[in-house]
């Protein structure tokens, strides 16, 4: 009996966003440059297979190194860069450091502009 031969069908090479995660984190390249970072790759994977099982353990990845940029610009003063990356790690999911982190910013910027009591007149 002859076995009926089905076409093979070429699949397009698709971009492999996995690996591109994983080398632009090993790199440093997190969140920049813009359209060659680990962020950048991570969105692509998600946006053309959100099924895939690495999204999970990748977006912790990403927001781990995110989330150690923010605790650096914490420790330097820099509060306007520890909120743009605190804001970047919270577009991955919710975290427990990162709500730390907001939290001691936040502890920061009060100590630095008390509120002054009024003295009744």
């Amino acid at each position: 009996m002859a076995r009926a031969q089905h076409p093979t069908v070429a699949v397009p090479e698709q971009p492999h966003y996995v690996d591109l995660v994983r080398t632009r984190l090993a790199q440093g390249s997190v969140i920049e440059p813009q359209s060659d970072s680990a962020l950048h790759y991570l969105n692509q994977l998600k946006a053309t297979d959100p099924q895939n099982v690495s999204i999970a353990p990748l977006s912790n990845a990403v927001q781990a190194q995110i989330l150690a940029q923010a605790r650096e610009a914490l420790e330097a003063s820099l509060p306007g860069q520890t909120e743009a990356l605190l804001q970047i790690a919270a577009s991955l999911g919710p975290s427990p450091e990162a709500d730390a982190l907001r939290d001691r910013c936040a502890g920061r910027r009060r100590a630095r502009n008390p509120r002054r009591s009024r003295r009744p007149r």
